[in-house]
């Protein structure tokens, strides 16, 4: 499947305490100053050409990219003379003279892109001595932090972290804010202060451009594509359509190598053999020539945070583990992990704060151990299981102290030095004691929108990151203004902060709108029909984001199948030229009692839905081929797709997916998956284990 960038959607009462107060990849500086000079401005003629050149009625703009230079005097469109642009180079691993030469052109917001790099890593792993991986950027325009992870992973190549960089981004699509860049660069060791000078450097925007334009050049318009010496294979395709392209090109290495030509001049020759589209390869990839230059993808700057907001974040004093004051007029939720750099960073802030403001202030600690700090979760539990022994607030502090040693035997060593019952310390750890306590703080932190690291509530007001003394400053003085008002005119100090949060705010991906949609028969379904939750999935076969859909839902039902009924209803997008002729084609495979077989294998060729391929699936999966044909031919269920669209316009559906459940739209903040679907079944319609 193909990203497509023209696709674009219209408490436990124990332990609770309180604590009282008394570069080897990079480049040259020198050259880092003539990249400063920019490009050659071009004539308006110049850019008018380059335009018509790229495919576009009128000239593109953007920054400055590689320069094209015209003969004195010369017309528009005539010759020119093209000159490389020194920019850094594209990050790449495997040996410079392989015979085979992969060009990855890739998005890190794209899941289809992040889908396929365990394949790209299979294939440097099976290949390590003949294929070498070179990485160039296409950050999509819808996909808002796109750009700025780009230009982040390209400062981290220039101290020599680019893969592993590379890595914690794909593995963190959900969370690529400027503070999770920095966040992650920091944990790679990186020197900050120079990965803050590159991430400003406009030589490296520029990189990102030339890598655009030569992908928008090459007509890679989507990501993931990639180019096996010339050879475009585009969209995350599984390790066996590599795997056949690559062996068939070494065939012929092997016959050059033997006639004679140098191991290195290799993958150009068969990237030369493949025609007129491996010399625009040659041109525009490898040998980095300016291409027709394409619109800038502009980063959207971040967004200023919401700190006016109040959010309901419930506290229970009996049962937390508070530093300062048991009530207090202004009381701070913090929302930490133990393996993060920021949490730690901003400790000597919340120690700044209890001096300043003393009793003024408590601090109530939750935890959220991000997924990807392996010992994070378990530190959590040990700083709970040191709070039933009543040293909470000592182990809190050697955590942060010994972020870089959190193993299970260090955890016990801590517990040890701060003279803790061993024997009960260990029986916490080996039973998870804690754990559910743990998951109910994540609970409230996902209620909360508190996805990263640290993230603190000031009266319910939120301020996100590691940020200065001075940030919180600002909120606690207005908060004890507020709060000092509501005690004159009588509201008790313990009911202070119950009154303060509320009427605050709660995310609820279950809308609270009902709205109910007419059944019709011949709808694919799954479930029990009389099963009390019903999930109608109005959809799109030709779309990217609906093929995330499918599968969580189809592990929801497998689980849960006589509580829970998933309906398909179609819902073709006009800009999608083969999805009402899909959409057909599964009802008319629904015909014959196929329509999953049918939706999935269409899913998962999204990218190849004409109706030559429909018909091969549908022989593929065993239907009555005459039948099938004649129905399709016949334009048969045409109405019945536009009946689908007819209701789904009725109950508000703009775009796609549209998920509802028991009629209240679903809008998880974090995709889609089995996890957060059960998360929300259960506490809002009551989704047990059967």
């Amino acid at each position: 499947m193909w990203y497509d960038a023209r696709h674009a959607r219209a408490p436990d009462t124990e332990g609770a305490s309180t604590r009282h107060h008394d570069s080897p990849q990079g480049f040259s500086m020198a050259r880092k100053t003539r990249y400063g000079i920019g490009a050659l401005v071009l004539t308006g003629a110049v850019a008018l050409a380059l335009g018509f050149v790229a495919g576009r009625g009128t000239a593109p703009h953007g920054p400055a990219g590689p320069e094209v230079v015209a003969p004195a005097g010369g017309p528009p469109g005539g010759s020119y003379t093209e000159k490389k642009l020194d920019l850094p180079p594209s990050p790449s691993k495997g040996p410079e003279d392989a015979p085979i030469v992969i060009y990855e052109i890739s998005d890190f917001q794209c899941p289809f892109c992040s889908r396929v790099t365990p394949t790209i890593a299979q294939i440097a792993e099976t290949w390590p001595d003949d294929v070498r991986i070179v990485f160039k950027h296409n950050p999509l325009p819808f996909h808002d932090n796109a750009h700025r992870a780009a230009v982040a992973a390209m400062a981290a190549a220039q101290q020599g972290h680019f893969w592993k960089y590379h890595d914690t981004l794909f593995a963190n699509q959900q969370a690529l804010t400027d503070a999770d860049l920095e966040k992650y660069a920091q944990e790679l060791g990186m020197d900050m202060a120079q990965y803050k000078r590159d991430i400003a450097d406009p030589v490296i925007a520029r990189k990102i451009d030339a890598d655009q334009a030569a992908a928008a050049a090459l007509g890679a318009t989507g990501t993931p594509a990639f180019f096996v010496n010339g050879v475009n294979l585009s969209g995350a395709k599984p390790f066996e359509e590599f795997k056949a392209e690559i062996d068939k090109q070494l065939a012929r290495a092997k016959e050059l190598e033997a006639a004679g030509t140098a191991r290195k001049d290799i993958a150009r020759k068969l990237a030369l053999e493949s025609g007129a589209e491996g010399a625009k390869y040659l041109k525009y990839l490898v040998d980095e020539m300016p291409a027709p230059k394409v619109a800038k993808n502009t980063p959207k700057a971040a967004p200023a945070e919401d700190t006016t907001t109040v959010w309901r974040v419930p506290v229970d004093p009996e049962t937390e583990h508070i530093e300062g004051p048991k009530y207090a007029p202004v009381t701070i939720v913090e929302f930490s992990d133990f393996q993060c750099p920021f949490c730690s960073k901003v400790v000597p802030t919340y120690k700044k704060i209890h001096e300043e403001y003393g009793d003024k202030v408590r601090v109530i600690f939750k935890h959220n151990p991000l997924p990807f700090h392996e010992h994070a979760p378990l530190a959590a539990q040990a700083a709970l299981a040191a709070g039933a022994q009543g040293k909470f607030w000592e182990m809190h502090d050697t955590l942060f102290e010994n972020q870089k040693a959190l193993t299970r035997p260090d955890l016990e060593g801590y517990a040890e030095k701060l003279g803790l019952d061993m024997k009960a310390f260990k029986k916490a750890l080996d039973e998870g004691t804690f754990k559910s306590k743990i998951e109910e703080d994540q609970a409230l932190a996902e209620l909360v929108q508190a996805q990263g690291t640290p993230a603190h509530f000031i009266n319910g007001r939120k301020l996100s990151g590691a940020k200065p003394f001075e940030e919180f400053k600002t909120i606690i003085d207005e908060e004890l203004k507020s709060s000092q008002k509501l005690l004159d005119s009588g509201t008790e100090l313990a009911a202070l902060y119950p009154k303060l949060i509320k009427d605050g705010k709660t995310f609820n991906p279950l809308d609270t709108k009902v709205v109910r949609v007419n059944e019709v028969e011949g709808a694919g379904t799954k479930g029990a029909a009389d099963a009390p939750i019903t999930i109608v999935e109005f959809s799109d076969f030709q779309c990217p984001y609906c093929s995330r859909v499918g599968s969580p839902l189809e592990q929801l039902v497998a689980k849960y199948p006589k509580q829970v009924r998933v309906v398909f209803r179609n819902f073709p997008l006009d800009f999608h030229k083969n999805a009402q002729k899909a959409a057909e084609a599964a009802l008319a495979a629904n015909a014959q009692g196929r329509f999953w077989d049918m939706h999935d294998i269409m899913f998962q060729n999204q990218k190849n839905l004409e109706v030559s391929n429909l018909l091969a699936y549908a022989e593929q999966i065993g239907l009555d081929m005459d039948k099938f044909k004649a129905d399709l031919d016949s334009g048969k269920y045409a109405a019945a797709v536009k009946a689908d669209i007819a209701e789904g316009q009725r109950v508000g559906v703009r775009g796609t997916p549209t998920v509802l459940i028991n009629g209240r739209k679903y809008s998880p903040s974090g995709g889609y998956s089995l996890e957060g679907l059960e998360k929300i079944l259960t506490r809002e319609l009551g989704l047990k284990a059967e």
